[in-house]
């Protein structure tokens, strides 16, 4: 359940239950506005831009729930939903049955978000503007409002769940050098590989952007322009991966190529790609000395995902929730 509140993952069929939460459901027209009225054939195509915009501008402030008077709006359910949509192959979406499971998950996500922001603002925890300076230089996309009010509230949920709980849980160096010593082969490094990639759907168009790129191009400006990928934004990076974290045939290919090497044109299950191949790292057996600070991490984890879920359910079975059932069904995913 903490992976649910810190990385905000979506499950196609959502098993929280929601036993114990005092809902109220209400119903309301939109806005009490009644849009056949208004003669729009008559009006200017001023006065119908103008009233559209405010439309769209409603329609965004309307609030689709409440947590202790925290609101949650059509906005910001709409804004979280294209962050996650981008996780997804658009083909699974395009059922209602997951469009909707979709929808309803990014809502709760939401209202467990302002649960815990709730218990934050009480304590009267905050995020620095230097700690959000050091999230910003961690940033490999262009960052904008909305992704910097998401660190922020990262952030301070991240604060709020190590005063409450993380700082109550042991964690001995005797336990630590027993997790390696028993699991030794968790951080055994197979080859790395630090690349680039485009990733286009026809043939045609992957040969002339390889023709481009053998005649001196950049490849991170052609991967931004024609990659289909999400990683286009960054050039087609794809940081470092190895055969277990990415499709091995992605390692495969890259195993071929020498840093600075650009493989042809490859078809693949994604479609026909291309490989610049950035860095390679050797194989390795990381020692203890630097694997303590991630088994620490492991087994606080562990424990933090037991003591969270009894937590937080006292907490969230104490909050007043509201959804307006009317305005969450005109938001589309």
């Amino acid at each position: 359940m903490l992976a649910s509140h810190l990385n905000m993952k979506f499950q196609a069929h959502p098993r929280k239950s929601l036993r114990g939460v005092r809902f109220r459901r209400t119903t309301k027209q939109s806005h009490g506005i009644t849009w056949d009225c208004f003669p729009l054939d008559k009006l200017g195509v001023a006065m119908t831009l103008l009233i559209g915009i405010l439309f769209l501008a409603s329609c965004s402030n309307a609030v689709v729930a409440t947590v202790d008077g925290f609101k949650i709006t059509a906005g910001d359910l709409k804004a979280s939903i294209r962050i996650e949509k981008e996780k997804y192959d658009p083909i699974i979406l395009k059922t209602a049955e997951n469009s909707q499971a979709l929808k309803k998950a990014v809502l709760e996500n939401l209202i467990q978000e302002a649960v815990l922001l709730n218990i934050a603002k009480k304590d009267d925890i905050t995020a620095s503007d230097e700690e959000l300076k050091k999230e910003l230089l961690k940033a490999r996309d262009t960052v904008d409002d909305t992704w910097k009010e998401k660190q922020r509230r990262r952030i301070i949920i991240s604060k709020l769940i190590k005063k409450e709980l993380a700082d109550k849980i042991p964690i001995t160096p005797e336990e630590i050098q027993g997790y390696y010593k028993e699991h030794r082969e968790e951080f055994y490094q197979p080859t790395q590989y630090h690349a680039r990639q485009i990733v286009v759907d026809n043939k045609e168009l992957a040969n002339q952007i390889h023709s481009r790129i053998t005649k001196g191009e950049d490849f991170a400006k052609l991967a931004e322009e024609f990659s289909l990928s999400p990683d286009r934004k960054r050039g087609g990076d794809l940081g470092f991966f190895n055969a277990t974290t990415f499709p091995p045939i992605f390692s495969e290919i890259c195993g071929k190529l020498k840093p600075g090497e650009t493989s042809g044109v490859v078809a693949t299950d994604y479609g026909f790609q291309i490989f610049n191949l950035i860095e390679k790292r050797q194989p390795r057996q990381r020692p203890l000395e630097e694997a303590m600070a991630d088994i620490r991490s492991l087994l606080m984890e562990k424990r933090l995902e037991k003591a969270f879920d009894g937590w937080f359910r006292g907490q969230r079975d104490n909050a007043k929730i509201t959804i307006y059932d009317k305005v969450l069904e005109d938001v589309n995913v």
